[in-house]
């Protein structure tokens, strides 16, 4: 039964592709600019060269629909964003991820996110990232 607030189908048949942590902190929404040439996209793009320094091409490149969970772990000192600034920080680690061929594009057919946060035990910034793609019956 799927899920009124996220889509999310239990029933769907998804099998884990890779699971990785990036040493980086999630920037919130409030942090980015946007993604416009000069210097109103200088922030995001900062942040997305980042992440892609952190991050490393898929050793299987996507072909069709993929869903990802990000889990932002916070250290000492900071608390959780509210849901939107959580997910529009996101973005320029989305396009990172387009870019090392984790996902095809990041259109809501091809790839599906989810988000959550939480304290970190280490006390450390960091984000766990789980990529799953969706299993294709051949009839």
């Amino acid at each position: 039964m799927l899920c009124k607030a996220c889509n999310y189908d239990p029933d769907e048949l998804y099998t884990q592709v890779c699971t990785f942590i990036i040493k980086e902190s999630w920037p919130s929404q409030n942090e980015l600019s946007s993604n416009l040439k000069g210097r109103s996209g200088f922030k995001y793009r900062r942040w997305r060269d980042k992440f892609e320094k952190a991050t490393r091409p898929a050793e299987e490149p996507a072909q069709g629909q993929r869903r990802v969970w990000f889990t932002r772990h916070y250290g000492a000192r900071k608390r959780d964003f509210d849901y939107a600034n959580l997910v529009g920080g996101g973005k320029p680690l989305i396009d990172t991820l387009v870019r090392c061929g984790y996902f095809v594009d990041d259109s809501p057919k091809l790839m599906i996110a989810y988000y959550k946060q939480e304290k970190s035990k280490t006390k450390e910034d960091y984000i766990t990232v789980v990529i799953e793609e969706k299993n294709v019956i051949l009839t």
